[in-house]
């Protein structure tokens, strides 16, 4: 009797483990690219992983918004995190990404050179990656959608040109970390050359941080006085930090133009004070083109361009109205 209650045990726990691995191959299946949209229909999803430069930027809130908008649209899941302007990171957020198995990466590069190890490790896994508003050097990158920042760089210097009538001394707060900063630092400073009457007195690097921008335009100011005419900032958050400086040193005639359009700078352009310009990027277009292109070849589709420029334009008190 001992011996068939003994069988039978046995034949039991080998049913209940039958039953467990069945189920266990079940859920692997509920983690499959291959599921139904939320229209009804069916298709194939992907998992991409974005990491973002700076999340508290409103430049990056508003190019995340579209990239949701627009995976939404394309069966992308996004897992969105942002760097907070760490290099570190931003590097073991790729690593993570890796780690995943996200089918494609899009980077927001805090360094252009200091994120292509990252970006090789991604390709040693064979992860395609996609960067977004600031280019990186070394690795392979698909495709590159940003700003046409030496187009940017160009229409901010023709309003400084335009509000100086021509002659006076400036500064550039500048970032040149990175290569979209470099690139409208480039423009800026080609258009600027047209000008023979204004002169560059100097181009520190802000890193486009608010306090430390304006430390830099209060030595500013502090050390060329009356000569200095004009600040270029390269971001927003570059040019308010001037403002700031140019306020609490109550120096008014100092021209400030500035960089981005974010809502905050164009309620300073619009009150007319020192901030009078900005040249405007898009973000809503480059992140809906980003997640685009990325849809597309991850359907297969690889005839993708390197890059993908988003024309820029520009903002003054008297378009605000």
């Amino acid at each position: 009797m001992r011996r068939y209650l003994m069988l039978g045990i046995v034949a039991l726990s080998a049913i209940a483990l039958i039953a467990m691995l069945s189920a266990c191959g079940r859920h692997q299946g509920r983690v499959s690219t291959t599921v139904s949209n939320s229209a009804g229909g069916s298709g194939q999803r992907f998992r991409v992983g974005v990491t973002l430069l700076d999340e508290d930027d409103a430049f990056y809130q508003e190019l995340k918004q579209s990239m949701k908008q627009a995976a939404a649209a394309n069966n992308i899941d996004l897992t969105i995190v942002s760097a907070d302007r760490d290099l570190a990171r931003q590097t073991d957020q790729v690593s993570n990404f890796i780690t995943q198995q996200m089918q494609a990466i899009i980077v927001c590069p805090v360094q252009t050179d200091g994120v292509a190890g990252a970006i090789r490790r991604a390709n040693a896994a064979g992860i395609p990656v996609f960067t977004a508003d600031i280019e990186a050097h070394g690795g392979k990158v698909v495709c590159h959608v940003a700003s046409n920042n030496v187009q940017g760089g160009e229409l901010a210097a023709k309003e400084m040109i335009k509000l100086l009538h021509g002659k006076g001394n400036i500064a550039i707060i500048d970032f040149p970390e990175v290569t979209s900063v470099r690139d409208r630092s480039d423009g800026f400073k080609k258009e600027i050359a047209t000008a023979p009457g204004i002169h560059i007195l100097a181009d520190p690097s802000g890193g486009g941080m608010r306090d430390r921008s304006k430390t830099l335009a209060d030595n500013l100011i502090t050390q060329y006085g009356k000569k200095l005419n004009g600040i270029f900032g390269i971001n927003d958050n570059t040019a308010l930090g001037a403002l700031a400086a140019v306020e609490q040193n109550n120096r008014p005639d100092i021209v400030i133009v500035g960089y981005d359009g974010s809502p905050e700078a164009r309620q300073d352009i619009k009150s007319g004070g020192p901030l009078k310009a900005d040249a405007v990027q898009y973000p809503a277009k480059i992140g809906k083109k980003v997640i685009g292109v990325v849809a597309q070849y991850l359907k297969g589709d690889h005839k993708v361009p390197p890059i993908i420029q988003v024309q820029t334009g520009l903002v003054t008190a008297a378009n605000l109205k």
